[in-house]
């Protein structure tokens, strides 16, 4: 069986993209986060994004287990 998140043009959002990797593919959220963040951020060629790491912007959000937004932090 193939799955296929679109995301580009698309009117959902990069959270519901990381449910679905988690919820319907099993992947970890750390796995599914990654995918969502740091994937993007290197083929754009941001590095001040994707990562928490020094010189990296500090740009968070917080999940609960059932991947609600609980907080978020910019810079």
């Amino acid at each position: 069986m193939t799955y296929r998140i679109a995301l580009a043009g698309s009117a959902r959002s990069i959270l519901y993209g990381v449910r679905c990797l988690v919820e319907d593919l099993g992947l970890a959220p750390a796995e599914a986060v990654a995918l969502a963040s740091a994937a993007p951020a290197r083929l754009l060629g941001l590095k001040s994004k994707g990562a928490l790491r020094p010189g990296a912007d500090a740009d968070v959000i917080l999940l609960d287990k059932n991947l609600a937004v609980r907080n978020t932090f910019v810079r």
